[in-house]
């Protein structure tokens, strides 16, 4: 050994270290990583300047579509899904008519309509399947529409379920709007009956 070196050894790994390293393992791999860092990381990398309200407007930052339509669909099996299969027997109603408003709501919809064999269903997807491969032919169909701007129109009004899961990104701006959209909500679906509302 050369004079002057140190011999270095790793040693072993400590319990805190292998803990840090399953949590950063199983954080990479979880559906809000995905959504906060890979989607948003152009937004986080330019925080110190749109931190500031003059450097901001509806435009101020771009999204990955294909990472936010993976994160939301993991997000809907984990932890949307099974809270609303729950609770959908016990509503003291069958539902004719179902608006989903959801971002990616079309696979919540294939087995709503599955279990409310005679309801029928509007969806806001980015990744809408196709009804006939479900045997869903007539009973659903996808639309595009901004939600913070939704006018009253006549193909919603008989709607007695509404739903709205993880739409922060899209209604959340500010309280004052945020506000106006559900109540723009409320006055074009007038009749629901049950409104799941979920961030």
């Amino acid at each position: 050994m050369a004079k002057g070196s140190a011999k270095t050894t790793s040693g072993p790994e400590s319990p805190a270290s292998r803990r840090i390293a399953l949590s950063f393992e199983r954080s990479h791999r979880d559906s809000f990583f995905h959504w906060l860092i890979r989607s948003y990381g152009d937004l986080l990398s330019r925080m110190p300047d749109i931190i500031r309200l003059q450097n901001r407007d509806r435009k101020f930052y771009q999204e990955d579509a294909q990472v936010i339509r993976e994160a939301l669909c993991d997000l809907d099996l984990e932890y949307i899904n099974p809270i609303l299969s729950s609770i959908m027997g016990k509503w003291p109603f069958v539902p004719e008519f179902i608006v989903d408003l959801s971002r990616e709501g079309s696979q919540r919809l294939i087995w709503i309509l599955r279990f409310y064999t005679n309801a029928r269903a509007i969806g806001k997807s980015m990744n809408a399947f196709d009804p006939d491969q479900w045997g869903l032919k007539g009973r659903v169909r996808f639309v595009e529409v901004d939600v913070t701007s939704i006018l009253p129109d006549i193909e919603y009004k008989d709607a007695d379920v509404l739903m709205c899961f993880l739409m922060e990104h899209e209604l959340y701006y500010c309280h004052i709007s945020c506000l106006k959209s559900l109540i723009k909500l409320r006055e074009t679906l007038r009749n629901f009956d049950v409104f799941s509302w979920a961030f």
